[in-house]
């Protein structure tokens, strides 16, 4: 099995479990689930966490499965929306400054690993 967020070897198991159970396009439960390589080096890290990132990213633009994400107690943000959490202001703006920041970094991680 190959990894959708690494190094979370299980939660990369749950997500593929549940993209097979609730797509069944092809193309797009491979977008929902490209790999992601698990890091030696540090330069092979911020491509992992680049990739974590645009997956996320790709799950986020499916409400079903971020409903379900942000309801998996293997996610690692799990308790950022767990219980009402985003009622709590300053976790809702730290949360919303997390969104506004996700692209550059993105960005900025393939600019210094295609150099």
């Amino acid at each position: 099995m190959q990894a959708t967020y690494a190094p979370l070897v299980t939660y990369s198991a749950a997500i593929i479990a549940y993209v097979e159970a609730n797509y069944h396009d092809e193309a797009k439960k491979n977008k929902l689930c490209t790999p992601v390589v698990l890091a030696d080096t540090p330069k092979e890290w911020i491509g992992s966490t680049s990739q974590n990132m645009m997956n996320q990213n790709a799950w986020n633009q499916e409400p079903n499965m971020r409903e379900w994400l942000n309801g998996c107690r293997l996610n690692p943000s799990f308790a950022a929306f767990k219980e009402n959490a985003m009622a709590d202001p300053d976790n809702a703006a730290l949360m919303k400054g997390v969104g506004k920041i996700v692209m550059p970094a993105i960005m900025n991680a393939q600019k210094f690993l295609h150099t």
